[in-house]
C-alpha cells in the first residue's frame, strides 16, 4: 500500500500544478463578481503582472542575468540601500556616516534617497538578496500607482470596474512610470498624486481633511524634492477644483465666502502636514546647506527650452529619446489616452468651466516645460543634472483623467467621432517623420507601430460605441486587452531603449564584485583592535563601494554633497570634483594623516615599503598601514595659518587682499601642498617631499606643449610615453601626473605592466618603490588614439624624506586621541595634549552639529584647513567626547511632535463631535453597466462626472 501511494503522489502533484493557473483565473473572476470593490485589487495586480512580464522579457533575475540596476540606482542608490540595511541590522547610524567622502551627515541622504516606507523591504531580505528586494520594490510601486489611480477614479467618476482597471493600468505604465522607476525615491509621489488630488476635492467639497493631510505628509517625507513639486501641483489643483466644480458641489451648505474658507483650510492642513514632515524636511535642508545650492550655476532667463511639437512628439508610442541632459519630458501615456481626450471636450456631461479648468492646468504644465526659469522653479531653483522634467508625470495624470471622462460618455456620440479623433494624431505623426524626430525614427518602428495602434483603437472604440449584441457585453474587456498589449510593448520598448542609452547592469556585476573584495576587508576587520579606523581600495566598481563593503573611507558620490570636503580631498591629491570623490593613489603621509589603516588593491600594485601584507588570494591584496594616526591629534597652531582656497579676486581680476600670506597657491602640485601641510602640522620649516628632475622620451608620439597633449603620430602603431627619474638616497619615490581627461592608458613601471591610469577619475598618486642614487626608475604609458593630457606646470616625481616622515608620525601620535568607545555619531576617550601642539585637529569634516565635551564641559569647535573640525585644549590629559547632534534636528523633532499632537487632537475632537452621526447613503440608477458602475461610492462623486439617469 505504501509503495502504491508513492507511485500515485507525483501524478497527483503534477495534476494539481497544472490546475493552478485555471483555478487562479476562476478564483479571480469569482472574486471580481462577488465583491464590488474587488476590482481595485486588479488595479494593483494588472500593472504588477505586466511589469513583471516586461522584466522577464528583459531577462531580469530570476528570468535571466540582468538586474534593475541602471544609472543612479546602479551608481548610488543601491549602495545607500546597503547602508539602510546596516542601520536596521548592523551598527550604522541614521545620523552620521564615515562611509561617505571622509564622513558626513546621513539623515539628509536618508531624506533624499531612502525615506520611502517601501525602502525597508531591503531589511526583510538577506544580505545576498538586496537586488531581489529592489526588484520587488519596483513591482510593488508599479502596482500601487495603478491602485491609487483606480481609487481616485472610483471616487470621482462613474466608470465601470473594467474601465477603471483599464485607465489605472495606463497611469501605472506611462513612459515616466517605466523609465523613471529606477529613481526609487521619486515614484512614491507618482503613487500619492491621485490621493492628493482626491484629498483636495474632499477638503473643498466636504471639509474632509484626513486623506489630503496624510497623503501630503507621505509625499513630503518619502522624498522632499519631488514632494516640493507635489506641493506646487496641489496649489494648482486647488484652483482647478474651485474653477471646475459647480457652486452647489463646492459649497453644499451655502456657507459665505467658500473660496476663502476652503483656502484657509487648505493652507492650514498644508502647513500642518509640512510641520509633521519637518522630521525629514529640516534634516534635508540642513544637508543641502553643505553646498548643494552651489552645485550648479543656473541662469534664470525667460527663454524657451523646447517647442510644442517637441512635447507632442513625445506623446506617442516608443518616443523614448534619452535621460541625458538634452532629454525631453516623458509624457507618453498611451495612444488610447490621445484618442479619448477629444471625447471629453465634446461631451455634454461635463461643464464648459470644468473643461476650461482642465485645459488651463495642462497648459500650465506644458508652459512649465517650455520656459527655462519656470522649469527651474519646479526643480527647486537648480537645473537638473540629467533626467529632466521630473514632474512630467503630472501632465500624464491630467491627460489620463480627461481620457477616462471622455470614455465615460463615449456612447453619447457616433462612431465617426473616433475617426475625427484619430486624424490629428495621424497628421502629427506624418509631420514628426517629415521633420525627422530621432525618437520617432522609422528604423526603430515607432511610427509604423503608432499607425497600427491607432488603427486597432479606432476599431476597438468603434465597437464600444456600436453596441451590437455580439460586442455589447465584451467591448470594454476587449479594449482592456488591447491597452494591456500596448502598455506592455511600450514599457518593454522604453526599458530596452533605456538599456541602449545608459546600459542596465547585470546581476553578476554587482555580486561578483562584492564577493571579490569582501574577504579581504573582513580579514582586516577581524584583526584590527582600534575602535575607529578607515580603509580604502585602489580599484572600484563605483565610488560608493564603501557602503557595499561596509567600511569607513574617502570615496563617495551623493547629490547631498559637502563641497568643502570634496575640495579638501582634491587638495590632498585625490580625484574630487562636482559631487564625488575617489581615493586613487597611496602615499604614507596622506594615508596616515587621514587615519587610513588598510589599503586594498589588485595583485601587482606597488605599495609603500612600510606597509604590511595581511591578505593575498592571488587576485586581491590587503596591506596594513602601521603609521595611521587616530581621528584626532594635537598639532601646531600654525595649521590655522594656511588655506588652499583660491585667491579672492575683485571685478578687475586683482586680489582683494594681496597681503594675505595664508594662501598656499593651489596651482602647485599635490606634493607641494603636502609639504606646506606637513610644515604647518609641526610648526617647523621642513620638506617632506623632495622634487626630482626627469627625462622624457616618446615612441611614435606627438607632443603638443600648449596643453601637454601626447597622442600617436601613427594611429596604426603602438605609442608609448616614457618618463625616467633617478633615485635619491634610497628614498621611496612617488609620482603624480595631474590630468583632466579620462582617456585611459596602460601603466608600466620599469617595463612591468601594473594597470590602467588616466581613466575614470583621471589622475592620482603612483607609488614607485625605493631607489638608490643613480638607479633609474621609468614610468611608461601606452596611449590610445585619444592620447593623454598632463599638466605641464608641475613637477611629476618626488622622493619622500623618511626621517621627516618618522618624526612627524612620532610627534602627532604622542598627542593622539585614544578612542575607547565609538559609534558613527559618538566618540569617547582620552587625549594627552603636548606643549606647543595645543590645537587638536580632527579628520572629521567640519559640521556645526558636532558637540565637543572636554572634562565634562562643552567647548566650541571651528573649521580649519578649509574643511576639518578643530578645537584648542591646554596641555595635559583630558577626557574628550564628540557627539553629532545638530540643533536643527531638535527643531525638526519638536515640530514633528507638535504637529502630530495637533493633528491627533483635531481627529479626537472630530470623533467626539460626530460619533453620534450616521453616514448617509445615496443611490443612483440608469447607469451603463459596461462603461459606468452602479455603486454607492459613485453617488458621492462630482455631479459633473455623472452620467444622466
Amino acid at each position: 500500500m505504501k509503495h502504491r501511494s508513492q507511485s500515485r503522489t507525483p501524478a497527483k502533484v503534477r495534476t494539481a500544478l497544472l490546475e493552478l493557473p485555471r483555478r487562479a483565473v476562476r478564483g479571480s473572476v469569482a472574486l471580481y463578481r462577488r465583491h464590488e470593490a474587488s476590482y481595485l485589487l486588479f488595479c494593483f495586480l494588472l500593472p504588477f503582472f505586466l511589469m513583471s512580464v516586461i522584466y522577464a522579457l528583459m531577462q531580469t533575475w530570476p528570468f535571466g542575468n540582468s538586474s534593475v540596476l541602471v544609472l543612479d540606482l546602479n551608481g548610488q542608490y543601491v549602495y545607500f540601500f546597503e547602508a539602510l540595511r546596516d542601520c536596521v541590522w548592523g551598527d550604522s547610524s541614521l545620523l552620521y556616516s564615515f562611509s561617505r567622502s571622509l564622513g558626513g551627515e546621513f539623515l539628509g541622504m536618508y531624506a533624499y534617497y531612502l525615506a520611502s516606507p517601501l525602502s525597508y523591504l531591503v531589511a526583510l531580505f538577506p544580505e545576498s538578496g538586496l537586488l531581489d528586494a529592489l526588484f520587488l520594490m519596483l513591482l510593488l510601486k508599479q502596482g500601487l500607482s495603478g491602485l491609487s489611480f483606480g481609487y481616485y477614479l472610483r471616487k470621482t467618476t462613474d466608470l465601470s470596474r473594467v474601465s477603471t482597471v483599464l485607465f489605472s493600468t495606463v497611469y501605472s505604465l506611462t513612459a515616466y512610470g517605466v523609465v523613471m522607476q529606477h529613481n526609487t525615491m521619486w515614484t512614491d509621489n507618482v503613487i500619492l498624486l491621485p490621493l492628493l488630488a482626491l484629498g483636495i476635492r474632499e477638503l473643498v467639497c466636504h471639509r474632509k481633511y484626513k486623506l489630503y493631510t496624510f497623503s501630503l505628509i507621505l509625499a513630503l517625507m518619502s522624498n522632499f524634492y519631488i514632494g516640493y513639486m507635489s506641493c506646487i501641483f496641489c496649489v494648482l489643483y486647488f484652483f482647478y477644483v474651485h474653477i471646475a466644480l459647480p457652486a452647489d458641489e463646492k459649497n453644499p451648505e451655502k456657507r459665505p465666502l467658500p473660496f476663502i474658507t476652503s483656502g484657509m483650510r487648505f493652507a492650514f492642513f498644508s502647513l500642518l502636514s509640512a510641520a509633521i514632515a519637518s522630521l525629514i524636511i529640516i534634516p534635508a535642508v540642513y544637508s543641502l546647506s553643505f553646498g548643494k545650492d552651489t552645485f550648479s550655476d543656473p541662469t534664470y532667463e525667460f527663454v524657451t527650452k523646447l517647442d510644442i511639437f517637441d512635447i507632442l512628439s513625445k506623446l506617442f508610442f516608443g518616443s523614448y529619446d534619452t535621460v541625458r541632459p538634452e532629454g525631453l519630458p516623458f509624457v507618453y501615456c498611451g495612444i488610447v489616452t490621445l484618442l479619448l481626450i477629444p471625447f471629453y471636450f465634446i461631451s455634454r456631461r461635463y461643464s464648459v468651466r470644468e473643461k476650461l479648468a482642465g485645459s488651463l492646468l495642462a497648459l500650465v504644465l506644458v508652459f512649465s516645460f517650455s520656459i527655462q526659469v519656470i522649469d527651474m522653479v519646479w526643480h527647486g531653483g537648480q537645473a537638473p543634472n540629467w533626467l529632466n522634467y521630473r514632474y512630467s508625470y503630472m501632465l500624464a495624470f491630467v491627460m489620463i483623467e480627461m481620457a477616462a471622462k471622455g470614455y465615460h460618455g463615449i456612447r453619447d456620440h457616433s462612431a465617426r467621432w473616433v475617426l475625427y479623433s484619430a486624424f490629428p494624431l495621424l497628421l502629427i505623426l506624418l509631420l514628426a517623420e517629415h521633420f525627422d524626430y530621432a525618437h520617432l525614427d522609422t528604423l526603430t518602428l515607432p511610427v509604423g507601430m503608432n499607425l497600427v495602434l491607432i488603427g486597432v483603437y479606432v476599431i476597438a472604440l468603434s465597437l464600444v460605441i456600436v453596441r451590437r449584441d455580439v460586442t455589447k457585453k465584451y467591448a470594454t474587456e476587449c479594449l482592456l486587452v488591447v491597452v494591456c498589449l500596448e502598455m506592455l510593448l511600450g514599457g518593454l520598448l522604453n526599458l530596452a531603449q533605456l538599456n541602449m542609452d545608459v546600459v542596465i547592469s547585470s546581476r553578476k556585476s554587482y555580486y561578483n564584485y562584492k564577493e571579490r573584495w569582501e574577504e579581504a576587508f573582513d580579514t582586516a576587520k577581524e584583526q584590527e583592535e582600534s575602535a575607529f579606523y578607515r580603509m580604502e581600495k585602489l580599484n572600484y566598481r563605483k565610488v560608493n563601494d564603501p557602503y557595499m563593503l561596509d567600511y569607513r573611507g574617502l570615496s563617495g558620490s551623493t547629490s547631498t554633497l559637502n563641497k568643502d570636503t570634496i575640495a579638501f580631498l582634491n587638495v590632498m591629491g585625490y580625484s574630487s570634483a562636482s559631487h564625488a570623490s575617489r581615493y586613487n593613489g597611496t602615499n604614507p603621509f596622506t594615508d596616515s594623516f587621514l587615519s587610513l589603516s588598510y589599503i586594498a588593491g589588485v595583485k601587482g600594485t606597488v605599495f609603500p615599503e612600510s606597509y604590511e601584507l595581511i591578505y593575498d588570494n592571488g587576485d586581491v591584496v590587503m596591506y596594513k598601514n602601521p603609521d595611521a594616526l587616530p581621528i584626532a591629534f594635537g598639532v601646531s597652531g600654525a595649521v590655522n595659518d594656511i588655506t588652499f582656497r583660491e585667491y579672492e579676486l575683485d571685478a578687475e581680476g586683482n586680489r582683494v587682499d594681496p597681503e594675505d600670506d595664508r594662501i598656499v597657491n593651489t596651482d602647485w602640485c599635490a606634493f607641494e601642498r603636502m609639504n606646506a601641510l606637513c610644515a604647518s602640522l609641526l610648526g617647523e620649516d621642513v620638506q617632506l617631499f623632495i622634487p626630482l628632475t626627469y627625462r622624457y622620451e616618446g615612441e611614435n608620439v606627438l607632443r603638443y606643449k600648449v596643453n601637454e597633449h601626447y597622442c600617436p603620430s601613427n594611429p596604426a602603431a603602438d605609442a608609448y610615453v616614457n618618463f625616467t627619474v633617478q633615485g635619491y638616497r634610497g628614498y621611496e619615490l612617488y609620482a603624480c601626473f595631474p590630468s583632466w581627461e579620462d582617456t585611459g592608458a596602460d601603466y608600466y613601471l620599469n617595463g612591468k605592466l601594473i594597470g590602467r591610469h588616466f581613466e575614470d577619475e583621471a589622475d592620482g598618486y603612483l607609488c614607485l618603490g625605493s631607489y638608490e642614487d643613480g638607479e633609474s626608475c621609468t614610468v611608461t604609458f601606452k596611449i590610445g588614439a585619444e592620447g593623454i593630457y598632463i599638466s605641464r606646470y608641475v613637477k611629476y616625481f618626488y622622493a619622500m624624506d623618511r626621517a621627516v616622515y618618522d618624526r612627524l608620525i612620532t610627534t602627532l601620535s604622542a598627542g593622539g586621541y585614544r578612542v575607547e568607545e565609538c559609534t558613527e555619531d559618538t566618540f569617547s576617550g582620552k587625549i594627552t595634549v603636548q606643549p606647543g601642539y595645543e590645537t587638536v585637529l580632527t579628520t572629521i569634516p567640519y559640521d556645526k552639529g558636532w558637540q565637543i565635551t572636554v572634562d565634562g564641559e562643552r567647548i566650541e569647535g571651528y573649521e580649519t584647513l578649509d574643511a576639518l573640525l578643530a578645537f584648542d585644549l591646554t596641555p595635559g590629559e583630558h577626557t574628550l567626547t564628540l557627539r553629532y547632534r545638530p540643533k536643527e534636528y531638535k527643531i525638526a523633532l519638536f515640530l514633528f511632535l507638535g504637529g502630530c499632537l495637533m493633528l491627533g487632537g483635531i481627529i479626537a475632537c472630530e470623533h467626539l463631535i460626530k460619533r453620534s452621526k450616521k453616514p448617509q447613503v445615496a443611490t443612483t440608477t440608469g447607469k451603463d453597466t459596461e462603461i459606468c458602475s452602479i455603486t454607492s461610492e459613485a453617488s458621492s462623486s462630482s455631479s459633473t462626472d455623472r452620467a444622466p439617469s
